[in-house]
């Protein structure tokens, strides 16, 4: 019964009543950021798109917007294709790479000879050269197994013996025929007389024609060679015997005791009339640095443009770090393998340390999307940067001169992605700028307002900002949890509680004064959310009305 003139008293409100209140603004919450997150993953259901790369490149989800552009994904998309098409047909093609094209007639020269490097040799400087195949099978082209050894080493070939004929300096192979097929090598026999070591050619040169008089001949061998990128270059050329020939580059790099291979000349034993095998075929480690290192690259970017295509642009991200993952991976292993072998054969460490550049490029590429995929193009850069780097000191490694590009490798590559990073980043600066421009008018309204209201309302805009100091005071060891994140625990958690029921651990914050502590296994009820908020009035018409306290909901996200 109430009495007149007195106001009615107030009962607190039933344990039942709180609980469902609390469970509704939970899951209006819920359900709204679930309908946040639905637009962030496939904006085009909802009728909506990113209109263009100024307005992606400026996200914080800067990979996944980029590929909802639709030109960008199909450019990439198509882009991704025709190269890994193309690194297939080379890789292909790479079976050739080395080999010897087959000719009527071979021609040797000697360039110059173990004991006198200065003069023209005046004599072949070998016994005899022939050619050789991976071990011809019994039957081959009709003619005799030369060797069982099948496809694993190199042995003489039938159709690479003929007859030998000495010229001067030269000498001359005339195999009678023209041969079936290409030749995996070549092979040369050291002098048979004794006190003959220093006449032994050390650089020398291998021609091949169809033509007895050699009219046009073309290099097919020589006694230096470098397996660079994709092809395999001759650098056994230099010929100090012929005025004008001689390169003074070369003089000095052998006068300074850098390694043989950059003045041309190979290591020809001192044992009498023995056969020096020369394998100029790819091999497997440089086929595997030249060719499959690559192809998951752009596989992984074909992936991307497709899963982007059908509206999966989430995942482009967790696509990107995993194919630089394996690029690293890839790049480590071909560093091993290379370290081994030139240990092993005594040469510079080229491809070994280009390789580790390689992986460092990509795992620091790899934390740049991980930890700041706003500037990702910074990842670009850095494995750009690198990779023009490295291959610069490879070039100089190999042929002991800066890089030139009469064998590119993959330096246009580098560049264009350089140029790539030009344009994100001078049409992230335009947007920039011109957005900046534009709120100008603006700015100078709100600034206008802002100090109209800070000179009414300076006692109220102190106690807001003792108040914000106080609540990051209160909040500096928490983290903020999206509470509806795609885990399973979180999952799980949201999915009871839009259902109706959730366990919830609450911690009860007082900001003016201490800290208290409440646990509980139950849901939430009245005894731990009466004092969820504190109202504390500022004054009429000021710019505080109310201060509310939700130390209790902040600590039930951050759980």
């Amino acid at each position: 019964m109430e009495h007149q003139g007195m106001a009615p008293e107030r009962s607190s409100p039933a344990t039942g009543d709180m609980d469902k209140l609390v469970k509704h603004a939970l899951r209006q919450t819920l359900l709204s950021a679930d309908a946040l997150d639905a637009y962030r993953e496939n904006p085009e259901s909802l009728g909506l798109h990113i209109n263009g790369m100024s307005e992606a490149i400026l996200c914080s989800r800067t990979i996944e917007n980029c590929f909802r552009v639709r030109w960008l994904r199909t450019v990439v998309l198509v882009m991704s294709f025709l190269h890994t098409v193309w690194w297939v047909a080379l890789a292909v093609k790479a079976k050739d790479k080395g080999k010897i094209a087959p000719y009527q007639y071979y021609r040797f020269t000697n360039l110059a000879q173990r004991a006198d490097h200065a003069s023209a040799p005046t004599t072949p400087g070998i016994e005899a050269f022939g050619m050789m195949r991976l071990g011809e099978a019994m039957g081959f082209h009709g003619n005799e197994a030369v060797s069982k050894q099948w496809d694993r080493r190199l042995c003489k070939a039938s159709e690479g013996e003929g007859v030998l004929k000495v010229e001067g300096r030269t000498m001359v192979l005339s195999l009678g025929k023209k041969p079936s097929g290409m030749f995996d090598g070549f092979y040369v026999k050291t002098l048979a007389g004794e006190g003959t070591e220093g006449l032994d050619s050390v650089r020398f040169k291998v021609e091949g024609s169809h033509d007895p008089s050699f009219s046009s001949p073309s290099v097919v061998a020589s006694s230096s060679f470098v397996r660079y990128f994709t092809e395999v270059v001759q650098t056994g050329l230099h010929d100090y015997g012929v005025p004008g020939h001689a390169d003074a580059h070369v003089r000095d790099a052998r006068e300074l005791g850098v390694h043989m291979h950059y003045w041309g000349e190979t290591p020809i034993p001192l044992e009498r009339g023995r056969d020096v095998p020369i394998d100029m075929a790819m091999g497997p480690i440089h086929f595997f640095h030249a060719h499959i290192i690559i192809l998951p690259l752009w596989i992984g970017a074909g992936m991307i443009g497709v899963l982007a295509q059908f509206r999966h642009a989430t995942y482009c991200l967790p696509v990107a770090k995993g194919t630089f993952c394996i690029q690293v991976i890839f790049r480590i292993s071909a560093a091993i393998m290379f370290y081994n072998s030139e240990s092993s054969k005594g040469t510079p460490h080229a491809h070994s340390v280009y390789e580790v550049l390689g992986a460092l490029s990509y795992a620091v590429g790899v934390c740049i999307l991980v930890w700041a995929e706003e500037v990702f193009e910074l990842s670009m850069v850095v494995i750009s940067v690198f990779q023009l780097a490295s291959q610069s000191l490879l070039h100089h490694t190999l042929f002991g001169t800066p890089l030139t590009l009469t064998v590119p490798g993959p330096f246009l590559e580098g560049v264009a992605w350089l140029l790539v990073v030009f344009v994100i980043v001078g049409s992230r600066s335009s947007k920039i700028l011109r957005s900046a421009w534009a709120i100008r008018p603006a700015k100078a309204k709100y600034e206008e307002v802002w100090r109209r209201v800070y000179s009414e309302q300076a006692d109220d805009v102190a106690t807001l900002r003792g108040l914000v100091k106080a609540i990051k005071t209160a909040t500096l060891h928490n983290e903020s949890r999206q509470f509806n994140a795609r885990t399973p625990e979180l999952q799980g958690r949201h999915s009871s509680l839009v259902k109706g029921g959730l366990p919830l651990r609450t911690r009860r914050l007082s900001f003016m004064g201490g800290e208290r502590s409440h646990e509980s296994g139950d849901t939430l009820t009245g005894s731990n959310t009466g004092s969820m908020s504190r109202v504390q009035p500022v004054g009429g018409g000021s710019l505080l009305q109310v201060i509310p306290f939700v130390g209790n909901a902040a600590e039930s996200s951050r759980q």
